[in-house]
């Protein structure tokens, strides 16, 4: 089985992995959930974002190739 993070709009594909968990590692690589400070001390902070996809996605499943 694959999956597929397609747009709702455009059915643009915007990645494609054998398992789901895969899939959402991608799309986290792709637009991460999470922004790097550093402060004027040298610390490395992460701040909490909301993702922005360009458009809605849906995960399709499908078959292997």
């Amino acid at each position: 089985m694959s999956f597929r993070a397609v747009g709702i709009n455009s059915h643009k594909e915007y990645a494609m992995a054998q398992h789901k968990a895969e899939l959402m590692k991608k799309l986290e690589l792709i637009y991460p959930s999470f922004q790097q400070n550093i402060n004027l001390n040298g610390r490395i902070t992460k701040q909490a974002r909301s993702k922005i996809y360009p458009e809605p996605i849906r995960i399709v499943k499908g078959t292997k190739y």
